[in-house]
């Protein structure tokens, strides 16, 4: 923006040059003390010109910075409710704004609002779930996360009010118009191993990575969405690192080739290939006859993502160094501009729609059993590697799981954790 306006004012300047030396300006009598004046008076207004307006809302450039901006006192009747963008076992995520009297409604700030029946959980048993979700957002502050900015209860639901992604998600994205060329998949995946860092760096395995909760930003930026399924890693536990190391394997693949890597016909054959690492007839190894859709760099990066055995797959910080990523990496991709994104060798109208179905790549995470491959003793899932074992890990997994313990109570003080504040949810769920 500065350096437009720069051009511009270069522009001025050139033109202020043009009409001090012409002649119809000797003429009227204009003497270079007066040409200077306007010279000055129009560098003066250039200075004080405002900036150009963003071509994004402001709460949108918000959802970038470092920490996410909470609305600690927020009550129900402080927002407008929307559609429904979505549905779950005990809950529904709601589109909502939040009222602003002094601006127009075009300008309240978008969020999305997660409504959790607490009655439904208490008597299905998921009250340990709920409360483990919250404390992990609770220490989550990453712009590669759809964060919690604020909760609160009204009646029989608890809301928890997140950041909104306007752009939808990553498998309708690719479903809809076609796989991703490799420059914008390398952007989309960056952006995904960047928040994954950051969550493993804490302790935690994300264990839902699909397409369907990679979320697409206004500004073009990818955050991950629904952690219920995020654990904190606890030695000899059954969920750990490599589970979601497999699964980045499996997002990148989708990216590139507009179709899942493991698939059969029907949902229930596909898990048990999944969960067992079966390749079909034609597949001799990860890729098969999709082979030719991918770069050397980028069959190598996947492969060392879905090596079977999790003591030879690479670690979160093995990928992240990986060179296929370019000079600049991965873990600033949120504080620069997006990639405008391009269709990849699967173009719209050919992918297959047996691919499209979202629940696909519902298990794309599987975890740690003991598969015992080539007398290892390990599988897809647990196996230690990247991350865990300091202070900050140690310290979620405590508060996480006192969380958990707590069913919903435990008084009303402040938690401090991750370089996020809010309110104890304890308080929100009680009775």
């Amino acid at each position: 923006m500065d350096e437009v306006r720069g051009s511009e004012s270069k522009v001025d300047d050139e033109e202020d040059g043009s009409e001090g030396s012409s002649s119809e300006d000797t003429k009227s009598g204009d003497s270079p003390s007066s040409h200077s004046g306007i010279f000055l008076l129009r560098r003066f207004m250039d200075s004080v010109r405002p900036p150009a307006a963003s071509k994004y809302t402001p709460w949108s450039m918000t959802q970038l910075s470092p920490t996410p901006t909470l609305l600690p006192n927020l009550k129900f009747h402080d927002l407008v409710f929307g559609h429904v963008l979505g549905r779950g076992s005990f809950s529904e995520v709601k589109y909502a704004r939040l009222i602003n009297k002094s601006s127009s409604r075009s300008q309240w700030s978008e969020y999305a609002v997660k409504v959790i029946s607490i009655k439904t959980i208490r008597s299905l048993g998921y009250s340990r779930s709920v409360n483990r979700e919250i404390a992990v957002l609770r220490h989550l502050s990453h712009p590669g996360v759809a964060r919690l900015v604020s909760a609160f209860r009204f009646r029989d639901g608890a809301h928890l009010v997140l950041e909104y992604a306007s752009g939808g998600d990553l498998h309708a994205l690719v479903t809809e118009n076609g796989s991703l060329d490799e420059p914008s998949a390398r952007f989309a995946c960056g952006e995904v191993l960047a928040a994954l860092c950051d969550v493993q760096a804490k302790g935690l395995v994300y264990g839902d990575l699909k397409p369907e909760n990679v979320l697409v930003t206004e500004s073009g930026h990818f955050k991950l969405g629904d952690f219920g399924g995020c654990r904190a890693v606890i030695a000899g536990g059954k969920h750990d690192y490599p589970s979601d190391i497999w699964s980045f394997g499996c997002l990148l693949f989708f990216c590139l080739a507009g179709k899942p890597p493991i698939i059969d016909d029907t949902d229930d054959s596909t898990m048990r290939r999944v969960i067992s690492f079966a390749r079909s007839g034609e597949q001799a190894d990860f890729f098969g006859k999709d082979r030719g859709k991918f770069s050397k760099g980028a069959r190598d990066l996947i492969g060392r993502c879905t090596e079977v055995s999790v003591v030879k797959r690479a670690t979160i910080s093995d990928l992240a160094a990986d060179g296929w990523w370019g000079e600049e990496g991965v873990l600033d991709l949120h504080g620069g501009e997006a990639v405008e994104l391009n269709v990849g060798r699967v173009k719209k109208g050919t992918v297959d729609r047996a691919w499209t179905r979202r629940q696909h790549s519902m298990i794309w995470s599987p975890q740690n059993e003991k598969y015992d491959f080539e007398g290892e003793g390990e599988g897809a899932g647990g196996g230690g590697g990247g991350g865990g074992g300091g202070k900050v890990e140690e310290f979620v997994a405590r508060t996480i799981q006192e969380s958990e313990e707590g069913d919903f109570r435990g008084g009303e003080e402040e938690k401090e954790g991750g370089g996020v504040k809010i309110r104890m949810m304890a308080r929100i769920m009680e009775d």
